[in-house]
């Protein structure tokens, strides 16, 4: 990310691809590449990448009679132009300041934004849980290979509610073009926690556009924090390094495919050695909840949940034919 003008290149910093598609006097045309919380290509394709860029062709030749449509694609100007600008030390090479040879990863982007909250005392979790939510949030599943087509819609959601169907075509949501899923998820990132939007869609052959209205209560926005990079520098940062033990272990442990088995396999802070807990010990349950977790949802889990400090983390833990409760203090 360095030399990169962070109020032209504007996008979710944890994706594994992402593409901003530019006029020339920087108008953001639209945007490709998301996920949710599947592996990291689920929602792009190459054939979905094709008919988003094609529609990003059509925009420009309408440009700038569509200038109204593109005007939201762009958010307010960051408080940092550039990564090399944050005054925090996950920008920093082993010299203190950014140099040439120290690579800035996208993910840290948003690790000096969580940073920043937290030196400022503004600091909450959700604020950064819940960025970029996709658009299963509000009840779509949209094709990976067109996706302004509408592949399904999930009863008593958001969606549904707006009369939305499979097989609709999403031509403009919240007054802003569509070229794929990453403009969806574009629009419902800036939403706020509860807002109404717009949308027109075509519907079976008609080319002709069917006005709907989103309607978005408190509370919809959920935490997409586990398959995200920056979520490791968040609160508590606790040291610790696990991972699902593998089903013929958990048979051999008689312990239910269903539940928790999380293996220790390192420890790295102070907090988590003190504990008493060991490498090799099998976590089963996280504050008393014993069902399956993965790695990266247990460390969702703790930040979720623990991001406060001081608080308590309490793990039931077996070690070899026994088990015992273990309690790790945050501070």
């Amino acid at each position: 990310m360095q030399g990169v003008d962070l109020q032209r290149f504007q996008f979710d910093y944890d994706l594994t691809a992402a593409i901003v598609c530019l006029n020339a006097d920087g108008t953001v045309y639209g945007r490709y590449g998301a996920r949710d919380g599947r592996d990291a290509m689920a929602l792009n394709s190459l054939p979905g990448l094709r008919k988003a860029l094609l529609r990003i062709l059509e925009l420009h030749r309408n440009y700038p009679a569509n200038r109204a449509t593109l005007a939201k694609k762009r958010g307010p100007a960051p408080r940092y132009t550039h990564a090399e600008e944050f005054p925090v030390a996950v920008m920093e090479g082993k010299g203190g300041a950014p140099t040439r040879k120290n690579c800035i990863h996208c993910h840290q982007v948003h690790e000096a934004q969580q940073q920043l909250a937290l030196q400022a005392g503004t600091f909450d979790v959700r604020d950064f849980a819940t960025r970029f939510p996709p658009p299963s949030q509000v009840g779509l599943t949209l094709d990976r290979d067109d996706g302004t087509r509408i592949r399904s819609v999930e009863s008593g959601t958001p969606a549904a509610r707006a009369g939305l169907e499979a097989g609709d075509r999403i031509r403009l949501l919240g007054g802003q073009a569509i070229t794929s899923i990453a403009d969806v998820i574009w629009v419902l990132d800036h939403a706020g926690k509860d807002a109404k939007l717009a949308v027109v869609v075509e519907r079976g052959d008609s080319q002709d556009a069917k006005p709907l209205t989103l309607e978005l209560a408190t509370g919809w926005r959920k935490p997409t924090l586990a398959w995200r990079a920056s979520m490791y520098s968040l609160p508590p940062a606790p040291g610790l390094w696990v991972s699902e033990i593998k089903a013929s272990a958990k048979a051999r442990l008689q312990i239910p495919k269903t539940k928790l088995a999380l293996r220790v396999r390192g420890l790295f802070r102070p907090a988590v050695r003190k504990s008493g807990l060991a490498v090799g010990d099998v976590i089963v349950a996280v504050d008393g909840f014993a069902e399956r977790m993965r790695g990266a949802e247990f460390h969702a889990y703790l930040r979720l949940q623990h991001s406060k400090p001081p608080t308590k983390l309490r793990l039931r833990v077996r070690r070899g034919d026994k088990e015992r409760d273990i309690v790790v203090t945050f501070r």
